[in-house]
């Protein structure tokens, strides 16, 4: 075997190992990273289209994996940054409520009255700014830890804080004042 023959050899079995990488990436995270994308822009099928574009980019830089400690947080990285852009390219994009839901009220039953809170809950939250619903989800319902989501974002580590806080304190007024509708 020649010494070209062996580096083929040897770089393809790089290229399979990173594929693999990123197909375990994807196996993990999509469903995580498309919940995100969609709570955050509201729009089913933009956030499926950023979803395959994060993954894209992923394979896209495939031979940097081994230098990115948390993964993970650099997945939500990539879409967030193509969720920015997003907005910026469609300036007519509004950041709808999350679902939308009819005027009418539901009977008081138990279970209507849950799906009623939910409701309010889900309206308080798509009320708020995005600079302010974005590290809050990462936080509450993705369970990124401070850090990682001030990578995400880009910004401080206060200002992750300062934002998580001031999303708390709005959200609690939203949802208590009805100011949702």
């Amino acid at each position: 075997m020649t010494d070209a023959t062996v580096r083929a050899q040897t770089e393809d079995d790089v290229e399979t190992a990173l594929a693999d990488e990123v197909a375990h990436l994807f196996q993990q995270h999509h469903q995580g990273s498309f919940a995100y994308l969609f709570r955050l822009l509201n729009h089913r099928e933009t956030a499926h289209d950023l979803t395959q574009e994060t993954f894209i980019r992923v394979l896209q830089h495939r031979h940097a994996l081994g230098e990115i400690k948390n993964k993970r947080a650099w997945i939500y990285r990539i879409a967030t940054n193509l969720a920015r852009n997003a907005h910026r390219r469609q300036s007519l994009l509004r950041w709808l409520p999350w679902r939308s839901a009819g005027d009418g009220r539901y009977a008081q039953t138990w279970e209507s009255y849950l799906v009623e809170e939910q409701l309010d809950v889900e309206r308080a939250l798509a009320a708020l700014s995005p600079i302010y619903r974005a590290p809050l989800l990462l936080y509450v319902r993705d369970g990124f830890d401070i850090s990682e989501i001030a990578n995400i974002l880009g910004i401080s580590e206060g200002a992750v804080r300062t934002r998580i806080s001031r999303a708390r304190k709005k959200l609690h007024h939203l949802y208590h004042s009805g100011e949702t509708a």
